[in-house]
């Protein structure tokens, strides 16, 4: 990557300068975690100037690899305290690599209560000021831009409960005609409205795909990574329902007309809908609303959330933070956010010099490559996919990854976002199985890479 983009919000301005050489090999959540572990103190506030949010498009973004568009967003996480990394297949990845732009760094907060909108198009990266759409939903502010512009845009933006800064405040991205989309679980909405920006517009008229070093090499080594996969094979989130159905489900609300309103709510107010139904289901035990009544947790969402009370500020503030006030338990939370499924993951040797195997090291690669996580272990575990992909990666950038560079990459992330939670004061008791989850089997069968399955590490 070759330029690295600093939007400071203590004084409004955009700069531009090289991306340092320690970083040019690096991509998506490698480069974001790699930016956010060396210039974020672990200790810092998460909503306070010293944290910062970080866009990268993966090494492979703006080429017609498979599944190669994801966009990630890192930043402090003011939900669990650590490094957390969010990412999804979004057209601002092609666009942010056709502008030669490797990462966006957005630092600081304005002096003032003013708001802004990140604008990024073929003149780059620019900030204007922003009154007319702060307090809209998501869904408002769609429609706002979209008559603003005259046409559908691109966006990421955040609702009402990220402008209050609460830690259950998500990300919404949407393609220039696309469905609103959640992205960014750790309160990373929260992040974005600290920095007092509304949302951030990508507009790709007029800016070409990025230039190959090598496009007969980049053909070849594809078609070559092409042919060891399933041709069956398909992502198995496509056309998955939005996120917020969860939200009225977990929470058991069996009327369908409040549960569509629940979802609609929890959708415009921007927030974490895996968070938010479980944060719904403790309320429930704590007496705040009855047992699987639905217009009680409409209530709840609009006339606390949406209003920003204390007790909408206790509930923004996920399960963990409602658990805590009200003495609850038997929730299934991992530094802080709650567990949205119960996997099973190999237990790699710690430290920050453990060479993490199996699943989470080839996720992390894919993640650094801007590539579908579901390809993760396929992607990794037969010789000649690894080569096709390290030939990719050569004939996209002129550069040759060693064997094991790429895996090496995916290590050294782990061992960063690892040192960062460290650092930044979670025990590593909390690596491990909240007592809310019942015990897995240990006697699993083990996995590819030789770990015994059955073991648990966060």
């Amino acid at each position: 990557m070759t330029k690295l983009v600093r939007v400071r919000m203590s004084d409004l301005s955009v700069t531009e300068e090289a991306m340092p050489a320690a970083w040019k090999r690096l991509g998506g959540r490698a480069l974001t975690s790699a930016i956010v572990a060396a210039e974020v103190a672990p200790v810092v506030h998460p909503l306070g100037s010293g944290n910062k949010l970080v866009l990268a498009p993966g090494l492979l973004a703006g080429t017609c690899a498979l599944c190669s568009g994801r966009l990630s967003i890192g930043a402090k996480s003011p939900l669990a305290g650590v490094l957390k990394e969010g990412n999804a297949g979004f057209g601002a990845a092609r666009l942010l690599a056709g502008l030669g732009i490797g990462a966006v760094v957005i630092e600081g907060v304005p002096a003032g209560l003013g708001w802004s909108r990140l604008v990024i198009d073929r003149t780059g990266v620019s900030l204007h000021s922003e009154r007319d759409l702060i307090g809209l939903g998501l869904s408002g502010l769609a429609e706002a831009m979209d008559r603003r512009c005259g046409h559908p845009v691109g966006m990421i933006g955040i609702g009402p409960a990220g402008e209050m800064e609460m830690p259950a405040a998500n990300l919404a991205l949407r393609e220039d005609r696309g469905r609103l989309r959640a992205l960014g679980r750790g309160g990373l909405g929260a992040v974005l409205g600290s920095k007092r920006i509304k949302l951030i517009t990508f507009d790709d008229t007029g800016v070409a795909a990025p230039i190959l070093a090598d496009e007969a090499g980049f053909a070849a080594a594809l078609a070559r990574f092409m042919e060891t996969l399933d041709p069956t094979a398909r992502c198995p989130v496509r056309g998955s329902r939005p996120p917020s159905r969860r939200a009225s489900s977990v929470a058991r609300i069996a009327d369908p007309q409040d549960r569509a309103v629940i979802q609609q709510l929890v959708d415009d107010l921007g927030l974490d809908s895996i968070e938010t139904g479980v944060m719904f289901e403790l309320a429930m035990e704590a007496g705040l609303v009855g047992r699987g009544d639905g217009k009680g947790v409409i209530r709840l969402l609009t006339d606390h959330i949406a209003k920003g009370t204390s007790l909408g500020r206790v509930l923004g503030g996920g399960t963990a933070a409602l658990r805590r006030i009200y003495g609850l338990s038997g929730t299934s939370v991992i530094k802080e956010p709650l567990l949205p499924v119960r996997v099973s993951r190999p237990n790699p040797p710690r430290g920050p010099s453990a060479a993490a195997t199996g699943p989470q090291l080839a996720n992390a690669v894919m993640d650094s490559l801007g590539m579908c996580a579901f390809m993760g272990v396929p992607a990794l575990d037969q010789p000649e996919r690894r080569r096709a992909l390290r030939d990719m990666v050569a004939a996209r950038w002129g550069w040759q990854p060693t064997e094991g560079e790429l895996e090496d990459i995916g290590r050294h992330l782990l061992a960063a976002e690892h040192a960062f939670a460290a650092a930044a004061g979670c025990p590593e008791q909390d690596d491990q199985r909240p007592q809310a989850m019942e015990p897995v089997d240990r006697a699993a069968p083990r996995n590819p890479y030789g770990a015994q399955g059955g073991l648990w590490d966060f």
